[in-house]
């Protein structure tokens, strides 16, 4: 039997906020300051955590 399911479309700024919750959440961080430690390097090595992966993921759901 086959499933179809439809895919849920979310603004830019709906996900900021999805990113911002789990920065928040796993790092304690806000989203906007997660992406700019990223984008400068911070993250150079950590990138196989559970947590900076999932918010790695979450990036263009923010851009």
């Amino acid at each position: 039997m086959a499933v179809s399911e439809k895919a849920e479309v979310i603004t830019q700024e709906e996900g900021r906020q999805i990113l911002d919750r789990e920065a928040q959440r796993s790092l304690r961080i806000s989203g906007k300051d997660f992406l700019a430690a990223w984008d400068a390097g911070a993250y150079e090595g950590k990138a196989d955590t559970p947590d900076i992966m999932r918010l790695v993921e979450l990036i263009p759901l923010a851009r």
